[in-house]
């Protein structure tokens, strides 16, 4: 498995999945692990809760460079001229 499929599954999402679908995925994941939802008095879950987080920020992260390098590559490719 490649690092971008990893960062899809991550994200619960099929590779090649759109920008906003990535930031739809992040908004939802990250509304139910975020460590200010759940208890305070539980350290361990919070570590989780953390832990999840940093790997959500780095998936949704990854896959918007990408996207934006996919993009950027494509708009500097020469046009075909008929």
């Amino acid at each position: 498995m490649t690092d971008l499929e990893r960062y899809y599954r991550v994200l619960g999402l099929e590779p090649g999945a759109s920008l906003d679908d990535v930031n739809q995925a992040y908004r939802d994941l990250a509304f139910v692990w975020h460590p200010d939802r759940l208890p305070k008095d539980n350290p361990r879950l919070q570590e989780k809760a953390q832990a999840k987080l940093q790997e959500l920020n780095q998936a949704r992260d990854q896959l918007r460079l990408h996207q934006q390098n996919r993009s950027k590559n494509y708009s500097q490719q020469p046009r075909s001229q008929n």
